[in-house]
């Protein structure tokens, strides 16, 4: 589909870059954020056809159209942030088949091209159906660590089946229990300088997503 429109910038916003045109024959749902030195890392979901599941692709400054391999067949919703030591931190939902053996894989990066293996970073208790449905929606906040004096934390969030947003404190490759936020399942997150988390989410009603 060919969005509509004049393809006419604003002043303010011209010297438009394509970043990723590959893998796949086109690409969705992109997060992005900056490195250290000013360049963009961009996540995105890469598709060849309507038939086939999702992949993730990657662009990081001028590497463009990266694969970025997991051990799960399909991927969904992803979300980055950065660190105050200029790490890049990534989630995503991934998932077989239709929607079974779900997962919300974790990655990070510190130049965009060179990833740790991805590691799942939800509760195994917030889904116990090996059909899945239980898992989506997942989001990453990071600021300073209220427990920490200059350090960071990376606050994981996602929806588990009915029990709301969950959410899960990160400091290194240490995982805290998972708490329930909200009611919500899907919304946005900051951390403030004081360290608090801010979290609006999307709570359906008898229709469903639409709250």
């Amino acid at each position: 589909k060919t969005c509509k429109g004049t393809g006419a910038h604003d002043d303010a916003l011209k010297g438009e870059e394509i970043i990723g045109t590959a893998p796949g024959t086109y690409q969705f749902e992109p997060a992005a954020t900056l490195l250290p030195d000013g360049r963009i890392v961009a996540l995105y979901i890469t598709r060849g056809s309507m038939f086939e599941g999702n992949a993730l692709g990657v662009s990081a400054g001028t590497k463009h159209d990266q694969p970025f391999s997991t051990a799960k067949q399909s991927h969904f919703d992803p979300w980055v942030a950065r660190d105050r030591t200029g790490i890049v931190h990534a989630v995503w939902y991934g998932f077989d088949g239709r929607d079974q053996n779900g997962e919300i894989g974790y990655s990070a990066t510190k130049d965009g091209v060179t990833w740790r293996p991805p590691v799942a970073v939800h509760d195994p208790a917030d889904c116990t159906n090996p059909e899945g449905e239980c898992l989506d929606k997942p989001m990453i906040a990071i600021g300073p660590d209220p427990k920490a004096r200059g350090k960071d934390v990376a606050y994981v969030m996602y929806s588990a089946d009915d029990a709301g947003l969950r959410v899960r404190a990160m400091r290194g490759e240490l995982l805290g229990p998972p708490v329930t936020a909200l009611a919500g399942i899907y919304g946005n997150a900051v951390v403030g300088r004081d360290g608090r988390l801010h979290i609006v989410a999307l709570n359906g009603g008898p229709l469903g997503g639409f709250g």
